[in-house]
């Protein structure tokens, strides 16, 4: 099923790698809470073009901040992981 997200005020097809998928499964992430990340998260930009870390805080889980790695490539916003205890380093 072709979904279509929002980020940054455009629209990306969203597209979810294996390895994302494996490690939503293995972090009880759901996709709608990565697509809350993705649309309403703190971005924060890699050292690379097109690539982002994207993160927030969920209230009702233990295990926060959640964390999703994110790569644009037009047409598609990718998932690539998703982390929990995420905590950037400064």
């Amino acid at each position: 099923m072709l979904q279509v997200i929002k980020f940054k005020k455009k629209s990306y097809k969203l597209v979810f790698t294996k390895h994302a998928l494996d490690r939503m499964s293995s972090r009880n992430i759901s996709r709608n809470e990565v697509i809350t990340v993705v649309q309403e998260g703190k971005i924060v930009d890699k050292e690379l073009d097109n690539k982002y870390w994207v993160y927030k805080n969920f209230k009702k889980r233990t295990d926060n901040n959640l964390c999703i790695s994110i790569s644009i490539e037009e047409p598609s916003l990718i998932i690539i992981t998703a982390l929990v205890n995420w905590r950037m380093k400064l």
